[in-house]
């Protein structure tokens, strides 16, 4: 399976973990946290991510990067500005 990612919303941990909850499916149990990413994605079945916009990543995407990197079948970073897919809800207020 492969998914793309627009790293603008992988900057801060908050918004990171919504982001990929939402973009990746991931389940309601879900923790919201690095270690709980990882156990999440290595159930999956061969996962290819393709994060782009990298340039405008924030700080928290540093720390991410790894354990995506470690979870994923590959991981291909592309720093270029290109409309993807429009479908993550950025409005929610964090309270889930």
């Amino acid at each position: 399976m492969e998914k793309i990612l627009d790293a603008a919303f992988l900057g801060e941990r908050q918004q990171a973990h919504e982001y990929l909850a939402q973009m990746l499916d991931l389940p309601s149990y879900y923790g919201k946290n690095l270690d709980a990413l990882h156990d999440c994605l290595s159930e999956t079945r061969e996962l290819k991510l393709i994060i782009k916009n990298t340039q405008l990543a924030g700080d928290y995407f540093r720390i991410l990067l790894p354990v995506l990197a470690d979870s994923c079948s590959e991981v291909i970073l592309e720093e270029e500005s290109t409309e993807i897919r429009d479908d993550y809800d950025d409005s929610s207020d964090g309270d889930n």
